[in-house]
Protein backbone atom coordinates (compact mmCIF):
# COMPACT_ATOMS: atom_id res chain seq x y z
CA UNK A 1 0.00 0.00 0.00
CA UNK A 2 0.87 3.44 -0.57
CA UNK A 3 1.43 6.42 1.55
CA UNK A 4 -1.77 8.54 2.52
CA UNK A 5 -2.75 10.25 -0.84
CA UNK A 6 -0.33 8.70 -3.07
CA UNK A 7 -1.01 5.74 -5.70
CA UNK A 8 -0.08 2.58 -4.15
CA UNK A 9 0.93 1.00 -7.58
CA UNK A 10 -2.13 -0.63 -8.44
CA UNK A 11 -3.45 -0.17 -12.36
CA UNK A 12 -6.06 1.90 -13.43
CA UNK A 13 -9.31 -0.19 -14.14
CA UNK A 14 -11.23 0.30 -16.83
CA UNK A 15 -12.26 3.99 -17.97
CA UNK A 16 -15.85 4.76 -17.36
CA UNK A 17 -15.79 8.06 -18.85
CA UNK A 18 -14.72 10.03 -16.18
CA UNK A 19 -11.26 8.93 -16.21
CA UNK A 20 -9.13 6.32 -14.89
CA UNK A 21 -9.70 5.24 -11.56
CA UNK A 22 -6.89 5.18 -9.33
CA UNK A 23 -6.84 3.56 -5.66
CA UNK A 24 -5.81 5.72 -2.76
CA UNK A 25 -4.84 5.21 0.77
CA UNK A 26 -7.12 7.30 3.06
CA UNK A 27 -7.10 7.77 6.43
CA UNK A 28 -8.02 4.91 8.31
CA UNK A 29 -5.27 3.14 5.78
CA UNK A 30 -8.25 1.54 3.57
CA UNK A 31 -7.95 1.25 -0.26
CA UNK A 32 -10.30 3.49 -1.44
CA UNK A 33 -10.85 4.56 -5.70
CA UNK A 34 -10.78 7.76 -6.45
CA UNK A 35 -11.08 9.57 -10.11
CA UNK A 36 -8.58 11.35 -11.91
CA UNK A 37 -9.61 13.73 -14.44
CA UNK A 38 -12.91 14.65 -13.56
CA UNK A 39 -13.28 18.26 -12.98
CA UNK A 40 -17.16 19.39 -11.40
CA UNK A 41 -18.75 21.18 -8.90
CA UNK A 42 -19.52 18.20 -6.82
CA UNK A 43 -15.69 16.93 -6.71
CA UNK A 44 -14.52 20.75 -5.11
CA UNK A 45 -17.31 20.23 -2.28
CA UNK A 46 -19.02 23.70 -3.42
CA UNK A 47 -22.47 21.95 -3.97
CA UNK A 48 -22.76 21.11 -0.21
CA UNK A 49 -21.39 24.76 1.24
CA UNK A 50 -24.27 25.95 -1.14
CA UNK A 51 -26.59 24.18 0.29
CA UNK A 52 -25.64 25.16 3.55
CA UNK A 53 -26.28 29.01 2.51
CA UNK A 54 -29.56 28.02 0.93
CA UNK A 55 -31.04 26.61 3.83
CA UNK A 56 -29.62 29.60 6.03
CA UNK A 57 -31.35 31.79 3.69
CA UNK A 58 -34.49 29.99 4.26
CA UNK A 59 -33.98 30.21 7.91
CA UNK A 60 -33.12 33.45 7.89
CA UNK A 61 -36.42 34.30 5.58
CA UNK A 62 -38.60 32.61 8.12
CA UNK A 63 -37.08 34.41 10.85
CA UNK A 64 -38.02 37.90 9.43
CA UNK A 65 -41.28 36.54 8.66
CA UNK A 66 -41.40 35.79 12.73
CA UNK A 67 -41.44 39.18 13.72
CA UNK A 68 -37.98 39.01 15.55
CA UNK A 69 -35.91 42.30 15.47
CA UNK A 70 -33.70 42.26 12.45
CA UNK A 71 -30.28 42.65 13.47
CA UNK A 72 -30.57 39.07 14.95
CA UNK A 73 -30.98 37.68 11.55
CA UNK A 74 -27.28 37.36 10.73
CA UNK A 75 -26.51 36.49 14.08
CA UNK A 76 -28.84 33.14 13.77
CA UNK A 77 -28.21 32.41 10.31
CA UNK A 78 -24.37 32.47 11.47
CA UNK A 79 -25.08 29.87 14.10
CA UNK A 80 -27.52 27.85 12.35
CA UNK A 81 -24.41 27.98 9.78
CA UNK A 82 -22.40 26.59 12.20
CA UNK A 83 -24.57 23.39 12.88
CA UNK A 84 -25.07 22.44 9.42
CA UNK A 85 -21.16 23.04 8.89
CA UNK A 86 -20.28 20.71 11.53
CA UNK A 87 -23.13 18.17 10.84
CA UNK A 88 -21.73 18.18 7.04
CA UNK A 89 -18.59 17.26 8.23
CA UNK A 90 -20.57 13.88 9.41
CA UNK A 91 -22.98 13.00 6.85
CA UNK A 92 -21.98 14.90 3.59
CA UNK A 93 -18.46 12.81 1.62
CA UNK A 94 -17.09 15.14 -0.23
CA UNK A 95 -17.35 17.91 2.31
CA UNK A 96 -14.83 20.42 1.70
CA UNK A 97 -13.53 20.61 5.89
CA UNK A 98 -12.01 17.22 7.75
CA UNK A 99 -12.07 19.09 10.95
CA UNK A 100 -14.42 20.88 13.69
CA UNK A 101 -12.91 24.55 13.35
CA UNK A 102 -12.53 24.61 9.68
CA UNK A 103 -15.88 22.74 9.27
CA UNK A 104 -17.67 25.15 11.94
CA UNK A 105 -15.94 28.62 9.63
CA UNK A 106 -17.08 27.31 6.54
CA UNK A 107 -20.61 26.89 7.83
CA UNK A 108 -20.16 30.59 9.62
CA UNK A 109 -19.40 31.96 6.08
CA UNK A 110 -21.80 30.13 4.12
CA UNK A 111 -24.59 31.22 6.95
CA UNK A 112 -23.21 35.00 6.60
CA UNK A 113 -23.49 34.93 2.79
CA UNK A 114 -26.94 33.83 2.92
CA UNK A 115 -27.54 37.45 4.49
CA UNK A 116 -25.06 39.25 1.76
CA UNK A 117 -27.22 37.36 -0.97
CA UNK A 118 -30.65 38.59 0.61
CA UNK A 119 -29.17 42.65 0.46
CA UNK A 120 -27.96 41.91 -3.04
CA UNK A 121 -31.56 41.62 -3.77
CA UNK A 122 -32.69 43.79 -1.49
CA UNK A 123 -30.67 46.71 -3.41
CA UNK A 124 -31.17 45.54 -6.76
CA UNK A 125 -34.93 45.69 -6.04
CA UNK A 126 -34.38 49.34 -4.54
CA UNK A 127 -32.12 50.19 -7.59
CA UNK A 128 -34.88 49.07 -9.88
CA UNK A 129 -37.35 50.78 -8.17
CA UNK A 130 -35.68 54.60 -8.42
CA UNK A 131 -35.17 53.82 -12.10
CA UNK A 132 -38.78 53.82 -12.53
CA UNK A 133 -39.49 56.79 -10.99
Amino acid sequence: MGLRGKPNGAAPVENTGCGPILFYTNRTGALTPERKNSMDFASLGIASVAAITVVCYLIGMAVKASGLNDKWIPVIMGVCGLVLGVVGMFIIPDYPAQDYITSAAVGIVSGLAATGVNQVFKQMKSSNDEEAV
